[in-house]
This record gives structure tokens, C-alpha cells and sequence, in this order.
């Protein structure tokens, strides 16, 4: 019985375990669980006859995903969800991590509550059907307060008296005891792996039309947008100095159906490379995205699928002087939600300096209230 319950332990384990792509050179692309929003991380068809590729390192050009290659050999739906594994701007080393949590930090809490479900899958099987339920609750000869709750999911309620009957031999008011502990139990695993996962929201001040930074400042706007029909994303990233005046401006077009905190990570994150190419010291980025600025200003990198953006923006952030993240509502951040609209048309990556469209120029003018154009 021992030997059992540790088997199906590191069955759960192996189940739970995935691994997170670094370098790709130890991920085995037809074996190993990598790739998030596939139902258990592995590519679902087998190994193509022909197909000369093992690791996932093989699949990675320039530091993105190879599309030509992945289009070749994979079923689309595959490849939008590789194409949105994010890779990182340093020499990271392929990593496991916990599927089954928020952080990807394996838990016994998280543990329980995922042997719990597995068995109510199984169990679910043996549980009677709405009418034959119904007629257990009302001849049920023991009434508890909390009970009533779970009426509304009778199975798990008959999973629960199933066990309780299985790991006693008492009477009926010892097994619904029972079965009532277990229960409690359960929710009490569910509610407190939620409450440890949750980071707490700095209150800031909410801007409500932009202005200029403090002088000697700049001051970066983020935005990214993402097109289903075209299958693009393009992040839209806006900077201006002291004086409101527009002084860069990038849009980086993606192939993939991005996610949007995803995306909004990674606009950041361009936002950063960007200010530390030309040489910024001193900036302040502002973007709409608040679970994303929450987990910036916490120095919470363990989201698990921001994590590698996360990271890479905790490396960045101190090569910086002064580096602040603001959030700031969708009017204070229009002109990079225009830009990343535009970039998720456009069919490659642009950067503007000294000379801008006119389009953008206006909606500069337009969000600081200045008249006379001070950029082409």
C-alpha cells in the first residue's frame, strides 16, 4: 500500500513537473511538457517521419523562435502557443517549474488541493446521478451547518461521504463528520494557496492627463496590442522629455497571437533595452497594466509565465540611475496605444528619432494640450 501511494505521489509529480525554456538545449521537443496552454505541456502529434529535430534549442534562431521552421513541422495551433513562450536577454539555462501553481514553486498545499481534484476525476465516475443524489441529501439522517453549500456540486459532497465511509467503519454521524472535515479541508488548501500567490497592490496616485517628468527625466510610454486576424502583436513604446517634447519612438511587430500581460511584460522590457541604448540615466515608465506595474514595484519575479520577462526587467532596471513604474489609465497612455495599433498592422519592427509621422506628432501635441508643433 506503501509502495502505491508513493508511485502515484511521483506519478503527480511528474504530471505537475514542466519544464521552462532558457537556452532550449535540454528540452526535448517531442518528450518533455514545455509548452503552456497545451493540455499537459507536450506536443500532441507524433514525431514526423523525416524530422530531424530533438531539442527545443533547435527550433530557435537569433534569440526568437524560428516561424518558418515551427509552421513546417507543427500544427498552427502549436505553434501560436510555442511562439508565445517569451525568450529571455541573457544566457538563461532551461529551468523546471511547477505547473500546478501561480509562482511555479512546488507547495504541499498546491499538492493536495492537485491530488484532490485527480481523485474527484476518478471518483466522479462512481457518483450517482442529480435524482439519486437529491434523495441521499433528504434521507441523509444527520444535518450539519456548512453542509448546504455543497449542494450545489453534489459530487464532490458524495466523493467526500465515499471517503469518509472507506476510512471508517462508524456510524452515519461519524461518516458525515467525516466527510465534512475533508471537505474543510480541501477549500481551507484552496483558499490559502490563493491568498500566498496574491502580492499586495502598492496605492499610487492615479494620473489623469499626461505630464511632463521632473527635468533631467524621461519619461517612457508603454502599450501593446495584439491582432488575431493578422497574427501579430506590436508593442508601442513612446518617450518625451522634461519639456513634453517626443524623442523616440519604437514599434516592434511580432508574429504570434500574443497574450496580454505577455505583451505588456515585453513592452517593458523594450521599453528598457531602448532608454539603455541611448543612454538614459534617469526614467520613469508608465504603461496601463496594473498586475503588471504591481509585480514590477513588488519585486515579484515568481509569476510563473511573466517570469522570464520579469527577471530580465529586474536585471535591466539597475543599470539605471533612477528607474520608477507608474500605472497610469488608458487616457494618459494614448499616443504608445495608437503606436502599438499601428505596429500590430505594420509588417516590421520601426524606430523613430528626430523626425516622426505626422499622426503621431498630433496625438503628442493633442495629449500635452500644446498648440504649435514642436516635432516634423
Amino acid at each position: 500500500m506503501a509502495l502505491e501511494k508513493h508511485a502515484q505521489e511521483g506519478e503527480l509529480l511528474q504530471k505537475g513537473l514542466w519544464k521552462r525554456v532558457g537556452d532550449g538545449r535540454s528540452v526535448r521537443i517531442w518528450h518533455d511538457r514545455w509548452i503552456p496552454g497545451l493540455v499537459d505541456g507536450r506536443v500532441h502529434t507524433a514525431k514526423p517521419v523525416g524530422c530531424q529535430l530533438e531539442f527545443v534549442n533547435e527550433l530557435i534562431e537569433g534569440g526568437k523562435w524560428n516561424i518558418d521552421l515551427l509552421q513546417h513541422w507543427f500544427h498552427v495551433d502549436v505553434v501560436n502557443h510555442i511562439t508565445n513562450i517569451p525568450h529571455s536577454l541573457y544566457d538563461r539555462k532551461d529551468r523546471l517549474f511547477w505547473n500546478f501553481s501561480k509562482s511555479g514553486i512546488y507547495t504541499m498545499k498546491t499538492g493536495y488541493v492537485i491530488a484532490k481534484e485527480e481523485k474527484e476525476k476518478t471518483n466522479q465516475r462512481l457518483a450517482p446521478d442529480l435524482k439519486t443524489t437529491q434523495v441521499i441529501w433528504k434521507i441523509a439522517p444527520v444535518r450539519w451547518e456548512g453542509l448546504a453549500k455543497l449542494q450545489g456540486n453534489l459530487w464532490r459532497w458524495w466523493e467526500a461521504v465515499l471517503q469518509a465511509v472507506k476510512e471508517t467503519q462508524a456510524d452515519a454521524k461519524v461518516i458525515v463528520d467525516k466527510a465534512q472535515q475533508e471537505w474543510i479541508k480541501y477549500e481551507a488548501a484552496k483558499e490559502s494557496d490563493i491568498g500566498t500567490n496574491s502580492a499586495p497592490e502598492k496605492a499610487t496616485p492615479v494620473q489623469q492627463h499626461w505630464e511632463p517628468p521632473k527635468e533631467g527625466t524621461i519619461r517612457i510610454n508603454t502599450d501593446a496590442a495584439i491582432s488575431t486576424k493578422m497574427v501579430r502583436s506590436g508593442p508601442g513604446i513612446i518617450a518625451r522629455n522634461w519639456r513634453g517634447e517626443l524623442v523616440r519612438a519604437k514599434g516592434i511587430t511580432a508574429r504570434r497571437n500574443g497574450i496580454a500581460a505577455t505583451e505588456e511584460a515585453l513592452a517593458i522590457r523594450g521599453a528598457l533595452e531602448m532608454a539603455q541604448f541611448t543612454g538614459w540615466t534617469n526614467i520613469e515608465v508608465q504603461f496601463d497594466c496594473k498586475h503588471v506595474v504591481s509585480l514590477i514595484n513588488t519585486d515579484n519575479v515568481q509569476e510563473c509565465s511573466l517570469q522570464t520577462i520579469l527577471e530580465d526587467i529586474d536585471i535591466q532596471k539597475k543599470n539605471f540611475e533612477s528607474c520608477i513604474f507608474t500605472f497610469v489609465p488608458r487616457t494618459v497612455n494614448q499616443c504608445s496605444h495608437e503606436l502599438a495599433q499601428f505596429a500590430a498592422k505594420a509588417t516590421r519592427s520601426f524606430e523613430w528619432e528626430g523626425s516622426f509621422p505626422t499622426w503621431l506628432s498630433r496625438l503628442v501635441r493633442k495629449d500635452i494640450g500644446v498648440v504649435t508643433p514642436f516635432c516634423n
